[in-house]
């Protein structure tokens, strides 16, 4: 059985601000980024990105020379890499330079409570600073089930302060469903990502639902996936930016 997770009064809680590594997406914050030791969910369509959030992410962090693991639950470790290379981030590179460890693994294949072992395990290994598990939404089985276990693995990671970026696949249509806002309660930020439709174009937009501890801006922003990473394009002159200070739902 995998240990009890560290109870709420004695999680570590950083002031510390680490980056995104989308400089744009930043600038959302307001202090710049979110807080070390923090849950991030990345919710969106399929082809919205969230796995690019996640690469972009790990390739930020190691840059600043810190350890990173990066769960794959439906691709393999070649095909991510391959997939990361295609937005101008070398996941290799960092596996090579010791800052970088790549599992993947079919939800199918395990049931919930091995699959918290395994991460319980490779946590000890590594030591990780910054965990990115895509997707979460792959696990299958009995809601609470699933929910009981995703809530000891955020537990987990919070127990050690690791800042963690989790991505979920969203079905389509701008309504959030009452699965999506019970994962989000797990979450200290949650990003939305959105495929829009406007007179036959399609385009991908974004925008921050909450985060917790902090005020963050609530402009929908159109963002464009590229060779180089990810660019929010500029809004319009009609949408200032606005900010809210987010309580701790």
């Amino acid at each position: 059985m995998l240990p009890a997770s560290a109870t709420l009064q004695h999680r570590p809680a950083s002031d510390e601000i680490i980056p995104t590594g989308v400089a744009d997406l930043d600038a959302m914050f307001d202090h710049r980024g979110w807080f070390r030791g923090s849950s991030i969910l990345v919710s969106g369509v399929a082809g919205s990105g969230k796995t690019t959030f996640g690469f972009i992410f790990v390739d930020a962090a190691c840059a600043r020379g810190e350890r990173c693991m990066f769960f794959g639950l439906e691709e393999g470790t070649e095909e991510n890499c391959r997939n990361a290379r295609s937005v101008g981030v070398d996941l290799r590179g960092w596996v090579d330079k010791g800052l970088l460890r790549l599992e993947a693994s079919r939800p199918c294949h395990y049931g919930l409570e091995t699959h918290l072992m395994r991460i319980h395990r490779d946590l000890d290994s590594f030591q990780p600073e910054v965990v990115v598990i895509d997707p979460i939404s792959a696990f299958r089985g009995p809601e609470t089930d699933v929910h009981m276990a995703l809530l000891r693995m955020v537990n987990l990671l919070k127990s050690r302060g690791i800042t963690a970026m989790f991505t979920s696949l969203q079905n389509a249509g701008p309504a959030v469903s009452s699965a999506d806002h019970d994962l989000s309660a797990l979450m200290d930020t949650w990003i939305r990502l959105l495929d829009v439709t406007t007179d036959g174009q399609r385009s991908n937009e974004l925008y921050i639902i909450k985060s917790r501890g902090m005020g963050h801006s609530k402009q929908v922003r159109e963002y464009r996936i590229t060779g180089h990473g990810v660019r929010l394009m500029a809004p319009p002159a009609s949408q200032p930016h606005t900010a809210q200070q987010t309580g701790v739902s």
